[in-house]
């Protein structure tokens, strides 16, 4: 348990866009941070959110950069929950082990190492448990005859002129292109 004068660099993340759009999921992980927050006393100082999948390298997520806070600030990592940090066991035990900060999750603020440790298995598998759900979800769509991906194809082109007429889109394509000779 922290106390009334520790300092939080809280982190959040969500998986899709859609997610991260509909803030129900971000709002659910602020609320639990900022009750467990209220309930010791302490003080959120920086805020980082993302969006990524918990499947992503640590190494590649804003995830690092709120580790390098919490040490800049001598502040404590606060989690809502500990597959927010990921879905891969092992990054999350080298996070745990390896940040030289603490790393509280709000749901569980007073878990051993070892308990945490089996979490994030349990977590790892939930997240191949996802995945498994959602192929199998998307087979028996397409065998019912529901067309899956893109209505527009693999052009993105297209799929802006769909949505924003064909004016805009070519104004978009011209952008995009002048945007890749100029790099």
């Amino acid at each position: 348990m922290i106390h009334s004068e520790t300092k939080i660099v809280a982190y959040y993340r969500v998986s899709t866009e859609s997610q991260q759009r509909s803030g129900l999921g971000l709002e659910a992980q602020r609320t639990a941070v900022a009750d467990y927050v209220a309930r010791c006393g302490a003080k959120v100082e920086d805020e980082i959110t993302e969006q990524e999948s918990g499947k992503v390298n640590s190494e590649d997520r804003k995830l690092k950069h709120a580790i390098a806070l919490a040490k800049a600030k001598r502040a404590v990592l606060c989690v809502a929950k500990l597959d927010r940090v990921g879905r891969r066991a092992a990054d999350v035990l080298k996070i745990l082990d390896d940040s030289k900060i603490k790393v509280v999750f709000a749901d569980s603020p007073n878990a051993s190492h070892l308990e945490n440790g089996i979490r994030a298995i349990i977590a790892e598998e939930e997240g191949k448990a996802i995945s498994a759900r959602t192929k199998a979800a998307l087979a028996a769509a397409k065998a019912r005859g529901v067309k899956l991906g893109n209505p527009n194809g693999a052009r993105p082109l297209l799929a802006y002129q769909a949505q924003h007429g064909n004016e805009a889109g070519c104004a978009g394509a011209r952008k995009h292109a002048d945007e890749f000779a100029r790099d």
